[in-house]
């Protein structure tokens, strides 16, 4: 999946990983050490974030 801005057509990340499920939505990037440049989650239905547990900079 790839995430574009459709105001200037620019691709702002290539790897969107999709958390669609309960479980992946809870998870979510809880946990893991860095989010790399390009990549990115794509939460479905979302009402709202959080970065608790996040362990580098939002």
């Amino acid at each position: 999946m790839i995430l574009r801005n459709l105001s200037t057509d620019a691709e702002v990340a290539r790897h969107i990983r999709p958390a669609y499920s309960f479980s992946k939505r809870l998870k979510g990037l809880m946990f893991t050490d860095e989010l790399a440049s390009g990549c990115g989650l794509h939460i479905l239905p979302c009402q709202s974030v959080h970065t608790h547990f996040m362990r580098y900079p939002h």
